[in-house]
């Protein structure tokens, strides 16, 4: 065997706006992957987004990432919106971290207000 085709599912979350990615498995053939790809494509999750399986070829003892890398120490902003029953959007609250963010929405979700309420990263 001189390369593995690698399965993953990989997506833009609609919650976080952040990706998404699972590893699903290395296969000796390209037909193996696909195969997985037939079975998983019924499965929750999957099955809505079947479009974002991807299959790629690495050759085994080759370093296939030679460029080195950069860390970074970004952190995006969030804020939080709400729409009231007359369909008017307001902000009400930026400058958050996403989880900050996410943890606001289920607090006012949680208490039972009828407006509808979501984080949104601040691009």
């Amino acid at each position: 065997m001189k390369s593995v085709f690698i399965l993953h599912h990989s997506y833009e979350s609609s919650i976080t706006g952040g990706e998404e990615t699972k590893l699903i498995g290395a296969y000796s053939s390209k037909e193996n992957a696909q195969k997985a790809i037939a079975r998983l494509s019924k499965q929750p999750g999957f099955k809505d987004l079947p479009e974002h399986f991807s299959i790629d070829e690495y050759i085994i003892d080759q370093d296939n990432w030679t460029e080195g890398f950069v860390t970074g120490t970004y952190e995006s902003v969030w804020s939080v919106w709400r729409q009231d029953d007359n369909g008017n959007v307001f902000l009400v609250k930026n400058g958050l971290r996403e989880i900050d963010a996410v943890k606001l929405v289920r607090e006012f979700e949680k208490e039972g207000h009828k407006q509808t309420y979501w984080a949104k990263e601040n691009l």
